[in-house]
């Protein structure tokens, strides 16, 4: 009966950014092509978006300081 209950009302718990993220070493990120570069970045915005979403988030969200460091040195377009 118990395990009957537990599929009726799953577990919930709290999905983080960095839980789905995908972080590439420098050396990974030197094979992507200039493609598979924007197209990392769309997907981790929209993957931001969306848990922000999920937390009810008001206010800007703030990207993590890997993704943003990755960017500013040039590795995202």
């Amino acid at each position: 009966m118990a395990a009957a209950a537990a599929l009726r009302a799953p577990a919930q718990s709290s999905v983080t950014f960095e839980d789905v993220a995908v972080n590439f070493s420098l050396k990974e990120w030197s094979l992507l092509n200039e493609a598979q570069g924007c197209l990392y970045h769309d997907v981790m915005l929209e993957t931001l978006t969306l848990i922000s979403s999920l937390e009810r988030v008001h206010s800007p969200a703030v990207l993590p300081q890997e993704y943003t460091e990755q960017r500013r040195q040039g590795h995202l377009k």
